[in-house]
């Protein structure tokens, strides 16, 4: 674990700046992806046998599920730390498109798919806050995807 220590840098052409598998970390199961994205820059992927959480770091995004859905204007914070975040579940066997409407910041969580799940937007009001230590050790989670709501095997949560 030790050895994966990510340093931050600009984004490739594509607007990736992190990707990190279960194969790269050393890990079994979960992956995860960092774009950053300038106004009209979009990534078009397959979630292939994984499940994705897409979570609005900041800006505003529109996001389409092929076969299914198509949400305009996702997301609006500045950052992490100004409002709670906008998402979007997409099952797995999808291909997903995200075009940034200005400059964004985009988290993709990924697990291994499995089940009917729909894909479906997790707004503001969806995600559950708590407070976790005292003092210097205070903490904020974020549940945006808890293990009661529907996915196979994904739980994503903002701290």
């Amino acid at each position: 674990m030790s050895e994966l220590i990510l340093k931050n840098h600009a984004p490739g052409r594509d607007g990736l700046v992190h990707r990190v598998t279960p194969a790269s970390a050393g890990w079994t199961y979960v992956g995860f992806d960092l774009w950053r994205l300038h106004q009209g820059q979009s990534f078009d992927l397959p979630t292939g046998e994984e499940e994705w959480c897409i979570v609005l770091l900041s800006g505003r995004c529109d996001i389409a599920v092929a076969e299914g859905p198509v949400w305009q204007g996702v997301g609006g914070r500045m950052d992490p730390f100004s409002a709670l975040p906008h998402s979007v579940y997409v099952p797995w066997h999808r291909q997903v498109r995200v075009e940034a409407l200005g400059p964004a910041e985009v988290a993709v969580c990924k697990a291994p798919g499995g089940g009917e799940h729909m894909p479906r937007l997790i707004g503001p009001d969806d995600v559950r806050t708590s407070t976790r230590g005292q003092g210097t050790n205070t903490r904020y989670p974020r549940d945006i995807l808890p293990e009661d709501q529907p996915a196979h095997s994904l739980l994503v949560v903002e701290v």
